[in-house]
């Protein structure tokens, strides 16, 4: 792993032990998932930290993501959480469902 694999180790355990006051974890195996995240899953490293940060507000998730193996177990679930976080501050300019039902589809 690279120092930059490190740092969001470290950081992702410092938001982790702000909430939560816990013994540190063995980081060079943090690091190690982390570049797993980056190189073998081809992850942009600069998404790692907003995926991290939207589920730690997230209510459940924050209480069950406490390590980059959890992150990466659960990637897909909660980058998709984050996108849609992220989309929900924007207006929604769909069709309601009701406007498709009163359509005559002949």
């Amino acid at each position: 792993f690279d120092q930059k694999h490190l740092d969001i180790a470290n950081e992702i355990y410092r938001i982790i032990n702000d909430t939560v006051k816990t013994k540190q974890p063995n980081m060079s195996a943090w690091a190690n998932e982390i570049r797993k995240i980056d190189e073998i899953d081809k992850i942009p490293i600069n998404n790692i930290m907003k995926v991290f940060k939207a589920a730690n507000k997230d209510d459940f998730w924050s209480m069950n993501i406490r390590s980059p193996q959890k992150l990466r177990k659960h990637w897909d679930r909660l980058f998709m959480m984050s996108v849609k976080t992220s989309l929900n501050n924007k207006p929604d300019n769909r069709e309601p469902l009701d406007y498709y039902r009163e359509k005559n589809w002949k």
